[in-house]
C-alpha cells in the first residue's frame, strides 16, 4: 500500500486518532494550512504554534497536536483514503503534504555547514554581530521564535557557525557587565559601548531619576 510523501521522508512515532467533530477537524486543518509556513519554519517553537491552534478551536494542545498528525500520517494521497475510508479532507490534506514536502526541501538545501573553530572576530565582525542581534532582539524576547534558528540566520550573515556567533554574544555580554559593574575607565571609549547599551541596558541603577 501506497503511503505519504512525509512518512517516506522520515520515520515518525505513530499519532493517536482522537475524537474531534468534524467542524473543529476541518477548522484545524484550515488553520495549520494558513499558518503552514510557520509550523514547518524551524525558526519558530512548535509548542507556541500548536497552542494558538488549540485555542482558535478551543481543544486541548495535546488532542489538537495528535489529531492533526494523525490525520497527516494515515492519509494516503495515491487512494485519498485515511484507514482504508474515503475522507472529506482529501483536498486540504493534500495540500498540507505537498507544501510540508516542498517547503522541507527548500529548508534542507539552505542548510550549511561552518567550523565551529573560526574564533577569530575583528571589530567590524564583531559590529555586525552587534547590529544583527540588535535589530532582532525583539524575536530573541518572543517566546514563537526558535533561538537555535535565530542564530543560524546569523552565521549565514558573519559566516561562522550558530554556536561559535552564540558565545561570541555571551562573551560580549559578559566583558560588558564587568565592565559596568568594576566602573571600567576604558567603559566610554569602548567601541561597542552603544550597542551594548541598547540591547542590555546601562546596567546602573537610575538613582538620578525620580
Amino acid at each position: 500500500m501506497s503511503i505519504s510523501p512525509i512518512k517516506d521522508a522520515k520515520i515518525q512515532k505513530t499519532y493517536k486518532n482522537v475524537d474531534m467533530t468534524p467542524v473543529k477537524v476541518e477548522s484545524a486543518l484550515t488553520y495549520y494550512l494558513n499558518h503552514i509556513d510557520d509550523f514547518v519554519d524551524p525558526k519558530f517553537e512548535k509548542k507556541y504554534l500548536w497552542t494558538e491552534l488549540a485555542n482558535h478551536i478551543t481543544e486541548p494542545v495535546n488532542k489538537v497536536y495528535n489529531k492533526i498528525n494523525y490525520l497527516k500520517q494515515a492519509y494516503n494521497v495515491e487512494t485519498e483514503e485515511i484507514d482504508g475510508q474515503k475522507t472529506a479532507w482529501s483536498g486540504i490534506l493534500n495540500e498540507i503534504i505537498a507544501k510540508e514536502v516542498s517547503m522541507n526541501v527548500l529548508i534542507d538545501g539552505m542548510k550549511k555547514f561552518f567550523d565551529d573553530n573560526e574564533s577569530n572576530w575583528s571589530e567590524e565582525l564583531i559590529l555586525s554581530l552587534l547590529n544583527w542581534y540588535l535589530t532582532n532582539l525583539d524575536k530573541f524576547k518572543n517566546p514563537k521564535f526558535n533561538r537555535s534558528y535565530l542564530w543560524m540566520e546569523a552565521s549565514t550573515i558573519l559566516n561562522r557557525s550558530p554556536l561559535v556567533c552564540s558565545k561570541k554574544m555571551t562573551e560580549i555580554r559578559t566583558q560588558y557587565r564587568n565592565m559596568v559593574k568594576n566602573n571600567d575607565n576604558e567603559l566610554n571609549d569602548w567601541r561597542f559601548l552603544d550597542l551594548c547599551q541598547k540591547i542590555y541596558g546601562t546596567g546602573r541603577k537610575s538613582s538620578e531619576t525620580i
